[in-house]
């Protein structure tokens, strides 16, 4: 009606022109009247006007002249000096005001100067538009007002036109006009985190934006930019089970969301995450919409994530074949019955072996783990060769080079996938291209597989280093340990967590590298193990004797337990050196090799009663994490629950895989009512865990893989190397490449190969719906079908 009139004016004209168009125009007009400052709740409540407009300019014509905003008190000054307080003041009081029934806009407004409407002059030094950014995420308060700034000098002349980019993308595609989202509940351990954002009151969505309060842009003028923050975030009332959750750099003012992940939330509708040394802001998303019961369809790093858990949801039930077999970029072998016009016989079956080369183009590393994600498959050779492909079909989309090759996982962050050569050297690949983005030297051989975690890359080598980069490359800080870094590292958003050959291992700030707590253990080496981080627990595993061979090591004491906790009991005294007056041979604290370690302070609570499950040179494998949260490993015993019963190769009784008790580090069996009946059993054979849906997945190079469903213990033996062999005969397997020893040499695999790997148990990958493995000659996926 008119612009900035007094406050309550003209409340019949108002309505006259509403009533105006409402029956007068040829479709429907909104129609409104505005004041030069308050809000006066009554006037819009009886008003006709589509939407309520308020002006206030925050040092004049405001009327808010102190107000609390989590836990601080704010003057017109202080609002001022913090663009995204002022526009949560003006929106949460209007917001919150129960008599309000229409939209509200604040059609005018500034950060200006006491009696002068002009915007402060020191503005226009923030030449990066930290008011204007601060302003405009500000607005995903719970109030719900929108607002203008009315000067756009600044903006001009600074170019800041950009600084509406990020929240526009980000806010685009939430419902909020369903009207059904409220304030979100949420706690944070660090008050210089500021966090504000609405959650749907189903549970079913959130949003909301995470700021360093103290990186204001008056602040960031005069002072520069503000201490780093950390700190635990808990959301509440969410939906328990999956969510997608997105990471949006905000600050970068992103278009795209710049991680997304699916997100477990606990049965009573709480996420806890960390936010990491944050200077500016981030914003998330989390939403359950079409979401699938996984914890991620990617396979980014080594057991899939920075804690190594080696868990996701797919499930792969059977029955199994083949998808394609990579030997070499010219040359993909695709199963006929797998997809129209693909035209190789990749069905097993007795006397068959699948049309692979006689001798292998390249060799990789049987530590090694592809890395997965949007469809695409990436590994590494020991010739140093790097590799792209395409899940679906195994077509070499790249290839590039690292020198001296490399015998661990790639990793992928952003737009790049990282390896890290055997000679010490990291490199970063664009996923699309292939194009080298970066390369550093770290001057020591790595055997660690590279993790992500909060953004950065960590690198550790056989000269002690660790390293912190940036996605772009920068070497955020470097911790010299003074002891090799042969096996694998763990972390968090506030720890790096790391095994050295001194037989420590080291809690490492991820924000600068110091050395934060150190806990010495039992063992030889951490070679071919990695610790594996979950809830609250750092579960590592060690090498108990220098050349690893167990068998029959502990029989005396398995014979004398008449039960399962009589057995354990036993087995703890033989750790502590008990020999039972004679009776058990070998009796020593040295057989220590599971330890469950408080992430905080790296102290042990417990001693898990597990005896040695190794040989042939390969240590006992790491511990998995399943989709009950559960930490399962192989344990030697006399009471099998869930494998099958002995005796087994290596030892008169058997070996079991049973959950550990997260409080006793008791054994808690896995009981279904019968056991698997796998084969074979063997103490020096013993297979990589990962986790798939309800599926437990087993490998091992010599032997190939298994799969147990946890719920049922139904047990498949999908995949061997060779079907007669060693004495056996697999012919249970689905998959079989080779029917007999076609080579008769020490490589003992069904090509004949370029270098000889080491021998590793390495789980395998379980990405988009497939399963993964990396073999020493190529790379093969696998699919479950109808039959």
């Amino acid at each position: 009606m008119v612009n900035e009139g007094a406050p309550g004016s003209y409340p019949n004209l108002t309505d006259d022109l509403s009533d105006y168009f409402k029956t007068k125009g040829p479709y429907p007009r909104m129609t409104s009247t505005s004041f030069w400052s308050n809000w006066v709740p009554e006037y819009w409540a009886d008003s006709k006007s589509a939407y309520a407009d308020i002006h206030a300019y925050i040092m004049t014509t405001g009327w808010i002249d102190t107000i609390t905003i989590d836990g601080t008190l704010y003057n017109r000054d202080a609002l001022k000096n913090d663009a995204a307080a002022a526009i949560y003041a003006y929106s949460t009081r209007v917001g919150s005001d129960p008599t309000r029934n229409k939209p509200v806009i604040l059609g005018e407004t500034d950060l200006d100067m006491p009696g002068d409407q002009s915007p402060d002059p020191l503005l226009s030094s923030d030449t990066m538009g930290i008011w204007l950014h601060n302003f405009n995420w500000g607005h995903i308060n719970h109030g719900g007002i929108q607002s203008i700034i009315w000067n756009s000098d600044n903006i001009r002349n600074n170019h800041l036109y950009y600084r509406y980019r990020g929240y526009r993308h980000f806010m685009k595609d939430i419902p909020l006009h369903i009207g059904q989202y409220q304030k979100l509940q949420v706690q944070n351990s660090n008050q210089n985190i500021r966090i504000w954002g609405q959650k749907q009151t189903s549970g079913n969505g959130a949003h909301m934006w995470v700021q360093n309060r103290n990186h204001t842009w008056k602040n960031v003028v005069l002072n520069g930019n503000p201490a780093p923050q950390s700190g635990t975030i808990s959301i509440s009332g969410l939906t328990p089970g999956p969510m997608i959750m997105e990471r949006w750099n905000s600050w970068a003012e992103d278009t795209l969301a710049h991680l997304k992940d699916t997100i477990i939330v606990n049965s009573t509708g709480v996420f806890q995450f960390t936010i990491e040394n944050l200077i500016q802001d981030l914003a998330f998303k989390f939403y359950n919409e079409n979401v699938v019961v996984s914890i991620s369809d990617d396979w980014r790093q080594y057991q899939r994530d920075a804690g190594r858990t080696g868990r996701t949801g797919i499930s792969l039930p059977p029955p199994y074949r083949a998808r394609w077999i990579w030997c070499n970029e010219n040359l993909t072998l695709r199963n006929q019955l797998s997809e129209p016009g693909w035209t190789d016989d990749l069905t097993s079956r007795n006397g068959y072996s699948f049309p692979l080369p006689d001798t292998a183009y390249v060799t990789i590393d049987q530590g090694i783990q592809p890395a997965v994600a949007e469809n695409r498959l990436y590994f590494g050779t020991m010739e140093g060769n790097v590799y792209a492909l395409n899940l679906f079909n195994g077509t070499t989309l790249w290839t590039s080079s690292v020198a001296g090759g490399t015998v661990v996982s790639p990793a992928l962050i952003d737009n790049l996938v990282v390896f890290a050569g055997v000679k010490g050297l990291v490199f970063a690949f664009d996923t699309l291209s292939g194009n080298l983005i970066w390369s550093y030297n770290t001057k020591g051989a790595i055997t660690t597989d590279p993790l992500i975690i909060a953004g950065s890359i960590i690198i550790a080598n056989h000269k002690g280093q660790v390293f912190r980069f940036t996605a772009s490359g920068n070497v955020q800080w470097e911790q010299k340990l003074n002891f090799p870094i042969v096996g694998g590292i763990a972390a968090n958003n506030l720890k790096v967590f790391v095994p050295a050959e001194n037989m420590k291992v080291y809690a490492l700030s991820l924000a600068d590298g110091n050395i934060l707590v150190e806990k010495q253990l039992k063992g030889q080496s951490f070679r071919q193990t990695h610790p594996v981080l979950f809830n609250g627990k750092l579960w590592v595993t060690t090498c108990p004797v220098p050349m690893v061979g167990s068998e029959y090591i502990l029989d005396d004491v398995l014979d004398d337990g008449i039960n399962l906790q009589e057995e354990e009991a036993n087995i703890r005294k033989w750790l502590r050196g008990n020999n039972n007056n004679g009776q058990w041979g070998y009796a020593s604290e040295d057989w220590q090799h599971i330890f469950a370690l408080d992430a905080e302070t790296l102290d042990t609570t417990f001693l898990i009663g597990a005896g040695p499950v190794d040989g042939v040179g390969s240590p006992a494998p790491s511990v998995v994490v399943d989709n009950d949260d559960r930490i399962l490993r192989w344990f030697k015993t006399a009471f099998a629950y869930l494998t099958g019963a002995g005796p087994a190769f290596g030892t008169r009784h058997t070996i079991d895989i049973s959950e550990i008790d997260k409080n006793t580090g008791n054994r808690i069996p896995i009981d279904n009512g019968q056991t698997a009946g796998m084969w074979l059993l063997e103490t020096d054979n013993t297979y990589g865990l990962s986790v798939g849906g309800e599926y437990l997945w087993l490998r091992q190079r010599f032997r190939g893989v298994q799969c147990i469903n946890l719920n049922t213990s139904q047990w498949q033996m999908v995949q061997v190397p060779i079907r007669n062999y060693d004495g056996g005969s697999f012919t249970q397997s689905h998959i079989c490449y080779t029917d007999l020893l076609q080579n008769d040499h020490y490589q003992q695999t069904p090509v004949v190969l370029r270098q000889q790997p080491f021998s590793k148990r390495t789980a395998p990958v379980i990405a988009g719906k497939y399963l993964i493995l990396a073999e020493s000659f190529g790379i093969v996926v696998i699919e479950n079908y109808e039959p």
